[in-house]
């Protein structure tokens, strides 16, 4: 079974919200608006709830602006984001990187390499057709086709190190990996 919840829902009743959250195995977001999902989670209270899910072993998944919301800091193509140097959305801080999707946009990839010069995190890149999934202290990166002769996926670990940048394609896994390797600058 499947329940949605509607974003206005979210001034509604938060004992309905909370049962809504607590009856749930898995928690999905979806793409849109990242900057107004992530101030309308924030003036409600709904960030809280999140938290709590997640720190109750709820799996929080999502796609573009809902991958991204998971992160301490995302990359974002929202109006008045994009065209500065430091592009910047503050997330949830679930996992502690700088997360951008649909990085296969040459913009985004400059984007978030300027911002990234910027502050003290591990960047990760993930192309259309990617994920990076994240299991307790894991993380393993998958990857599909791409449709109709799309360019192929990628996920790229990025960060700067006394002034210098360091990157790496992450390679798709079955097994699980470190994710303290993933976070941490070498």
């Amino acid at each position: 079974e499947c329940r949605h919840l509607e974003s206005a829902a979210l001034f509604g009743d938060p004992a309905k919200i909370g049962g809504y959250l607590s009856w749930a195995d898995i928690i999905y977001v979806g793409g849109g608006d990242t900057v107004a999902m992530m101030g309308l989670w924030r003036r409600t209270g709904f960030d809280r709830k999140l938290r709590e899910a997640w720190e109750d072993g709820k799996v929080m998944c999502g796609v573009s602006a809902g991958a991204t919301c998971w992160f301490a800091l995302g990359n974002t193509d929202a109006p008045g984001f994009k065209e500065k140097e430091v592009n910047k959305l503050v997330g949830l801080g679930f996992i502690d990187a700088y997360f951008s999707p649909h990085c296969q946009c040459d913009w985004k990839r400059d984007s978030e390499i300027s911002s990234l010069k910027h502050i003290n995190k591990v960047g990760l890149s993930v192309s259309n057709c990617s994920a990076v999934e994240i299991v307790g202290d894991g993380y393993r990166i998958i990857k599909s086709a791409p449709a109709d002769g799309g360019s192929e996926p990628y996920v790229l670990r990025t960060y700067f190190k006394n002034g210098k940048l360091f990157e790496e394609e992450l390679h798709e896994t079955e097994d699980l990996k470190s994710l303290d390797d993933l976070l941490t600058m070498k």
